[in-house]
């Protein structure tokens, strides 16, 4: 993962590589049209933040900036004066790339969704609440139907409400009851079992839960020190966990257990648990996430997207422990 101040800076030579381009708000024709883009999950602040990498409070500085990326791609660059930042750290004064951009014409072409569309380009001065993905280049690209949202009460509070923290897991910020809210359960139908060495899908339905004394437990573990914990924070309410096993297994560490609350899955939050371990185990010297991995379908599908590949030295106490288990590794 990027580390957040390091993004900061847009070095010269990457603002060498924007080619300035196409029309201006000088030369538009008021024409507008739109480009669909697909996002089941639009409507849901939940899934877009827990993928941002800041959510912040300004003002544009300036009128828009027509520019072409290497890869063709057309977009408006805009100076962006930081009020408050709601996610991340950034400086008061950054540039951003805006989801739309001026055709040859002085047609000006926006992103709209199934159900949400841009309603404008922001008006120079006014106060919106912005949605960021940090780029490798250290421009922050501006995030498609939720670039902007209008600065107001109620939308500030409902952006808020939506922001879900990591942080390491301490009796500072956690205790023996801050497990007592969380929903493991998970409907499972299909699972994977590895048969001649290769992985077969068969059908075979089961609910898997936590009763209260097993939350418990779980909040003792995370409390016992043996273990990193990272957990995904709502407020005060912990909405997932991660726990790593200190020592080195060879150049691995091995993910212990990792659960992300029933109402908050598919909203990006599993995604950024396994980025901070990433984080944290490069960090420890480690080239690999090993994970003994619950044969769920759609748990596996999990790990496959973040990058996990069936194990080539299974450790043998974990497949004794959880025989059904599927045994993957994530290279780091």
């Amino acid at each position: 993962m990027l580390k957040k101040k390091s993004l900061l800076i847009i070095s010269a030579v990457a603002l060498l590589g924007l080619l300035l381009s196409g029309c201006s708000a000088d030369t538009a024709n008021g024409i507008i049209k739109y480009d669909h883009v697909a996002m089941p999950e639009e409507t849901d602040p939940y899934y877009i933040i827990g993928f941002a990498d800041y959510v912040f409070i300004g003002s544009t500085l300036s009128d828009g900036i027509p520019v072409t990326f290497p890869s063709g791609n057309k977009r408006l660059e805009y100076d962006i004066s930081v009020s408050e930042c709601l996610k991340g750290y950034l400086v008061k004064e950054i540039k951003t790339v805006y989801p739309a951009y001026y055709e040859n014409d002085g047609t000006l072409v926006l992103v709209e969704g199934d159900t949400m569309k841009d309603d404008g380009l922001p008006e120079k001065g006014k106060n919106y609440i912005f949605v960021g993905t940090a780029q490798p280049d250290g421009s922050i690209f501006l995030e498609s139907l939720y670039a902007k949202t209008e600065f107001n009460d109620d939308n500030y509070q409902r952006m808020t409400e939506n922001m879900i923290e990591i942080k390491r897991a301490n009796r500072n910020n956690f205790c023996e009851t801050s497990m007592d809210a969380f929903d493991r359960s998970q409907e499972v139908q299909n699972v994977w079992r590895m048969e001649n060495g290769s992985l077969v899908l068969k059908y075979q339905p089961f609910t898997e839960t936590w009763s209260p004394e097993q939350r418990r437990k779980k909040a003792e573990e995370i409390l016992s020190g043996r273990y990193i914990t990272f957990c995904a924070f709502e407020g005060d309410t912990v909405v997932g966990e991660i726990m790593l096993i200190p020592e080195l297994n060879g150049n691995r560490l091995i993910i212990d257990s990792f659960h992300v609350s029933r109402a908050f899955r598919r909203c990006g939050i599993g995604r950024r648990l396994i980025e901070t371990v990433a984080d944290y185990a490069r960090g420890r010297g480690a080239s690999a996430l090993y994970a003994s991995c619950c044969s769920a379908e759609e748990t596996i599908d999990f790990y496959k997207a973040m990058g996990f590949s069936l194990s080539k030295h299974p450790i043998p106490s974990r497949v004794e422990d959880e025989p059904f288990d599927i045994q993957m590794e994530l290279r780091l």
